[in-house]
């Protein structure tokens, strides 16, 4: 195997890796489902929760169209209804089954410029099928503070990438791999201000693929607000056998985009871990 093939291999796995961490957050009405988001599972002492964009759920929250909010299951779908539906993509509407989160408690930091939020799941079983579909992460995956990093990884479901087909609706897959910027971006009005020690800022390629990895003409970046920042670590070669949970961390989580959709801002991995050390374990809370 050559240099640029094992390279392809590689990035390969940290997609399909990233993908399994990526949960869409989606909202019912009338048996239709809407994307609001993307969280991705945490599970730590005593804490099980969803970590997504503060706005993801304050936009849900205020929604008067949606009944009630739940969460797909893909390891529940019955053969042809997982991953590629039809070719249009993860799953569908009517095809994937989902779960409700049963009781919840959402934990906000008190800045808003911080926006993420924790949504505590309270249901042993819930986070027992969310686990058997999706990757969950813990406290060793979060990136160390100067830790060198090879490549970075935004993945998730826009809200806007619907897609229709023979009268069935799909849901996209994106990912794409951005270059991290030094510092603020000058010209860029943020609302809430941008804070460098709380936030960083990426700018994506041209190129953003989908679940095919072919490019998208028209993302929508503006929805994948929820979705982590992955880096990946230089590979050690003293590590063994190379797997991409060893190889990946979560440097942040992505909140907003400018106007121009040209430059991506994401909360700080240190921000993450604040909030959810500040979780009491489950038990406290019933």
């Amino acid at each position: 195997m050559s240099a640029s093939e094992a390279e392809s291999h590689r990035q390969t796995a940290c997609v399909e890796y990233v993908k399994n961490c990526a949960i869409p957050i989606v909202g019912i009405h009338d048996d239709r489902a809407w994307i609001f988001g993307t969280s991705a599972l945490f599970i730590g002492d005593g804490v099980s929760c969803l970590v997504t964009a503060r706005h993801v759920i304050d936009e849900l929250n205020r929604s008067v169209t949606v009944d009630k909010m739940v969460l797909p299951v893909p390891h529940r779908a019955l053969p042809g209804f997982q991953r590629d539906v039809n070719g249009i993509g993860e799953f569908t509407e009517a095809g994937c089954p989902t779960i409700d989160p049963g009781a919840v408690r959402d934990v906000r930091p008190p800045d808003r410029s911080e926006d993420i939020c924790a949504i505590v799941l309270l249901s042993e079983d819930v986070v027992s099928q969310l686990s058997r579909s999706y990757n969950s992460v813990d406290d060793s995956f979060f990136l160390a503070e100067g830790a060198e990093v090879e490549n970075y990884y935004i993945a998730g479901y826009p809200r806007g990438a619907r897609l229709d087909r023979d009268g069935e609706t799909g849901y996209r897959f994106y990912h794409y791999c951005p270059r991290k910027l030094s510092a603020v971006p000058e010209g860029v009005l943020w609302e809430p201000p941008a804070d460098p020690d709380v936030n960083l800022f990426f700018e994506p390629p041209n190129n953003i693929l989908n679940q095919y990895g072919k490019p998208i003409k028209e993302p929508d970046l503006a929805g994948l607000s929820g979705s982590l920042v992955w880096a990946e670590l230089p590979e050690s070669q003293d590590a063994g056998l190379w797997r991409p949970q060893r190889q990946m961390r979560v440097a942040g989580l992505q909140t907003s985009c400018s106007e121009s959709r040209r430059i991506v801002r994401a909360t700080r991995a240190t921000t993450i871990r604040s909030l959810l050390a500040s979780i009491p374990p489950s038990k406290d809370e019933l």
